[in-house]
């Protein structure tokens, strides 16, 4: 899981009501958000293959997830799925409206989509990191392959962005140090300055830099 995972958690919390019947995580890694979806009768996670040369996954990424294949060739009958959940994946997906109309696809009617995505964030998994995405080109996509957006939600504002990125460069810098006490002050460094802009991003909110977005979408 990543620093940014809990918030996440907290954003599915609050929508996870919408989740019933089957689930299809993409891009499930070791499925951080299962115990989230609590009404859904099957959960099933799909990823890419350790043969995929994914740098920086760790063996227990691969253990729990249950079908390997790719996001824009998912593997199963049309309409066979109530809902596909997509955290923090589409930003690694070259073909973005192939995957779309993937999702489309395996979804059934009034099917939805819930997705995360980030809009500042340092890259990870390089070389395959290819796109960041706005409300708008996420809204885009969506109508280009027929789905209808409900609802796109901002995870954190300016503050929280500029908090969340020193945190994130100080807890690479402590990972670089060589002594103990020196990664400890970093770590905790990267935790004060994170809860401060935290707290600052409640009370001053820039919408107009969020972090990261949760898109609903829905097909008809």
């Amino acid at each position: 899981m990543g620093l940014f995972s809990p918030v996440i958690r907290g954003y599915l919390r609050e929508i996870q009501h919408l989740a019933k019947g089957r689930l299809l995580d993409v891009g499930c890694g070791d499925k951080p958000y299962q115990s989230v979806f609590k009404n859904v009768s099957e959960y099933v996670g799909i990823d890419l293959s350790p043969k995929a040369g994914i740098p920086n996954r760790l063996k227990s990424r691969f253990e729990k997830i249950d079908v390997f294949a790719r996001a824009t060739e998912l593997p199963f009958c049309s309409e066979s799925y109530d809902v596909v959940l997509c955290t923090q994946v589409i930003a690694h997906i070259m073909d973005p409206d192939l995957f779309f109309s993937e999702v489309y696809r395996v979804l059934r009617n009034e099917g939805v989509l819930l997705a995360t995505f980030p809009l500042i964030n340092p890259l990870c998994e390089v070389p395959h990191e290819y796109f960041r995405y706005t409300e708008f080109s996420f809204q885009e996509l969506c109508k280009r392959n027929n789905l209808c957006v409900e609802e796109v939600q901002k995870m954190g504002g300016g503050w929280f962005s500029i908090g969340f990125l020193a945190r994130n460069f100080l807890y690479i810098d402590s990972e670089r140090a060589q002594k103990v006490i020196v990664k400890r002050f970093l770590i905790y460094l990267g935790n004060v300055i994170y809860s401060l802009f935290e707290r600052l991003d409640n009370y001053d909110r820039h919408p107009e830099c969020p972090l990261n977005y949760l898109g609903i979408a829905r097909k008809l």
